[in-house]
């Protein structure tokens, strides 16, 4: 990427800013080994538990002057330590061990007993150009504040959708809400080609204000954004749409699909000329053109149009994509 063009539009929309980088708000902190030795877990369960660290006390003060800049940024929209974030206390910091690029899951205390967590994660060109073209593009918001070496993102409620699945009493298949939640998260994994969406990579909430248990589901990980050799390898329910179709029915099923494409397109029309901007940044990433010629024969596939396959410019293959698919 153009550090540059990153930098003064990140700005423009405040999500930069001079931050602690990751490498610098992680040093000091130690796994606490004696908390592993205790764990029940073993197995792949081991395996996938998540480290907790901790630090000396000489040091936390050090720390929480991060946390507050931080804090300020990503939640209060300052550059500079806003007083309301100056007080605050890390309370707890957890490695996520198994995730690629091993991201802190950072608890702290406002004022007042205020409880918020945020993540810390290495700068990474295809996180970000995940975490922006889904906040420009999903109905849900990503609030995120990056630096040139750090991404800081505000926690998304929920849990993972392996953990749901596993707890759930019952068949999750079988919840319309659910279910519906997951055909909406199909189309916007097909609309953004979210690579490696596992179900470790979406996260399930629920409310029942109405009286009735509703369900949210929202992706995580964008590591692997356009980092797939065919379209049809961004597809969450490759091995359950057979099951989703013959429990909601196609007329169903289709309605969904339409609904949550008409969300997306508004938000697209809206935000047109930010995302045409952020295409042309894309299209300067390494990283993210890396499948460039494979995406560009599985888009002209996809779409039955052979003239995509010679669409050079990435930023412009992506936006006929994206137009694509949202036609009415």
């Amino acid at each position: 990427m153009n550090i540059q063009k990153v930098v003064s539009y990140l700005t423009k929309f405040c999500k930069f800013s001079n931050l602690p980088s990751f490498e610098e708000f992680k040093e000091g902190f130690e796994p606490d080994d004696e908390k592993y030795r205790n764990s029940e877990l073993d197995g792949l369960e081991r395996e996938f538990e998540p480290t907790e660290l901790y630090i000396s006390f000489t040091r936390m003060s050090e720390k929480n002057n991060l946390a507050s800049k931080i804090a300020s940024h990503l939640w209060g929209g300052e550059s500079q330590t806003l007083d309301f974030f100056k007080d605050i206390k890390i309370t707890d910091v957890v490695e996520m061990s198994y995730a690629d690029h091993k991201p802190l899951k950072v608890s702290v205390n406002l004022k007042g007993g205020i409880e918020k967590v945020f993540y810390a994660k290495p700068f990474d060109e295809r996180r970000l150009a995940g975490l922006e073209l889904v906040h420009l593009l999903s109905p849900d918001k990503y609030n995120f504040s990056a630096s040139g070496e750090a991404i800081y993102e505000d926690e998304i409620p929920g849990i993972e959708a392996e953990e749901f699945e596993a707890n759930y009493k019952g068949d999750p298949f079988k919840n319309e809400s659910y279910v519906s939640e997951l055909v909406k998260l199909d189309f916007l994994t097909q609309l953004l080609l979210l690579g490696d969406m596992h179900k470790r990579n979406y996260l399930v909430s629920s409310n029942n204000i109405t009286g009735e248990e509703k369900y949210s589901v929202r992706p995580i990980d964008f590591d692997k954004i356009f980092l797939i050799s065919k379209i049809e390898y961004a597809d969450v329910l490759s091995t359950d749409k057979d099951k989703i179709l013959k429990f909601l029915g196609k007329e169903k099923y289709d309605s969904i699909r339409e609904t949550v494409k008409g969300e997306i397109r508004k938000r697209y029309y809206e935000n047109k000329n930010r995302i045409n901007t952020f295409l042309e940044i894309i299209n300067e990433s390494d990283k993210c053109t890396v499948y460039a010629s494979d995406l560009r024969n599985s888009l002209s596939a996809f779409h039955n149009d052979i003239d995509i396959a010679y669409i050079d410019n990435f930023g412009e293959l992506l936006k006929v994509h994206f137009e694509r698919m949202l036609e009415p």
